[in-house]
C-alpha cells in the first residue's frame, strides 16, 4: 500500500517484451526474470503489479496473420477488469513495424496516441490512472534475418519511435521512459530483451513507481 493506506495497482500493458519472450524463441522467462516480476518484487506489499503482456500485440491495429492482437480493442476491458488502477505502464509499438503494416513509425505513434488517450479518459471507480509511456528499445539490424515478420525498414523505423513517443508524452503531460537508454534488444533475434535487459528495465521503471508509492 502507498502512504495513504490504499493498495496501489499497476497495470503493465505490452507485447512479448512484457510477456517475457526469451530471445530466439526458447519460451518464456520465469516470473523473477521478467521485468514485470522484478518490479513486483521491488514493490513488495506496497503495490499489486498486473502483467498484461501478449505476444504480437499492436498499439491499435488488426494483424491479418493472427487475431486478437489489437491493443486498443483489448484495453478497455483490461482497465475495467483491474479497476481501480493507479498507474498504467504502456510499452507497445514494435509489432506495428512488421512488414504487414509497412513498417511505419508514424503509424505506430498514431496508434499509441489513441491508446494513451483511451487510458487518459478512463475513470474507473473515480480514479484516473497515471500513465508511464515506455518507448521500446531500437531493434537491431539482425532482426531482418532473424524474423520473417520484420525487415531492414522495420529496424530503421524502430529508431524513430522514441522521438514520436516523447512528443506524445509531452502533449498529454505523461511520464516517459526511453527503454533504449537503459537496455538493448538481444543479439539473438534483434527484437526481444534478454535477462540482463529485463533487470535494467525493471530498475528504471521502479524509479518512476517509487513516486507513486511515496
Amino acid at each position: 500500500m502507498g502512504a495513504d493506506g490504499v493498495e496501489k495497482r499497476i497495470l503493465c500493458y505490452g507485447d512479448s517484451n512484457t510477456w517475457g519472450y526469451i530471445p530466439g524463441g526458447a519460451g518464456r522467462y520465469g516470473k523473477d526474470v521478467r521485468w514485470t516480476g522484478i518490479l513486483a518484487n521491488k514493490c513488495g506489499a506496497k503495490a499489486a503489479v498486473i502483467e498484461e503482456g501478449l505476444n504480437g500485440r499492436t498499439t491499435a491495429f488488426d494483424d491479418p496473420t493472427i487475431g486478437g492482437r489489437n491493443g486498443l480493442e483489448g484495453l478497455p476491458s483490461c482497465l475495467e477488469k483491474y479497476a481501480p488502477i493507479h498507474l498504467v505502464i504502456l510499452m507497445l509499438g514494435s509489432n506495428d513495424l512488421k512488414t504487414v503494416f509497412h513498417a511505419n513509425a508514424q503509424l505506430a505513434a498514431d496508434g499509441m496516441r489513441r491508446v494513451v488517450e483511451t487510458v487518459a479518459r478512463y475513470d474507473g471507480n473515480g480514479a484516473c490512472p497515471r500513465i508511464l509511456l515506455v518507448s521500446p528499445p531500437d531493434m537491431r539490424e539482425s532482426v531482418a534475418s532473424a524474423a520473417t515478420d520484420f525487415d531492414r525498414l522495420s529496424w530503421q523505423e524502430s529508431k524513430r519511435l522514441k522521438n514520436y513517443y516523447t512528443q506524445i508524452a509531452c502533449e498529454h503531460s505523461r511520464m516517459f521512459l526511453d527503454a533504449g537508454a537503459v537496455c538493448s534488444a538481444s543479439e539473438a533475434d534483434g527484437l526481444h530483451l534478454d535477462s540482463e535487459a529485463h533487470a535494467r528495465l525493471a530498475e528504471s521503471i521502479y524509479a518512476f513507481v517509487r513516486l507513486l508509492l511515496a
